[in-house]
């Protein structure tokens, strides 16, 4: 048997409640197909850079060699947020990705 690769994917793609509304995008074929053939390591920058859920929704904002991280109605800054808090979480779990699957859906 064969040992199945890791793969970093959007933590709400899995049915994890992280989405800014509260709310998940379940995909079946990720979880019922596909996942028989990898071990999915859940990835959801937002909360694990500290910010709740739910949550006010941000996007991405400027040119892309510097974007910032805005809340989509208020405005608030969320870029020192994320580069750091983010980071540091990430780094200090050590996890080695074999690939780093990455799905954003609007």
């Amino acid at each position: 048997m064969l040992t199945p690769i890791k793969i970093g994917i959007s933590s709400c793609l899995l049915g994890n409640k992280v989405r800014y509304d509260g709310g998940h995008i379940h995909d079946r074929f990720l979880t019922q197909t596909l996942g028989l053939f990898a071990a999915y390591v859940p990835v959801c920058p937002e909360v694990e850079c500290g910010m709740p859920t739910p949550r006010e929704a941000v996007r991405l904002v400027g040119p892309t060699e510097n974007p910032r991280l805005l809340t989509q109605k208020t405005g608030v800054d969320k870029t020192a947020q994320m580069q750091t808090r983010y980071r540091n979480h990430r780094m200090g779990q050590k996890k080695k990705l074999s690939r780093t699957l990455h799905l954003i859906l609007g």
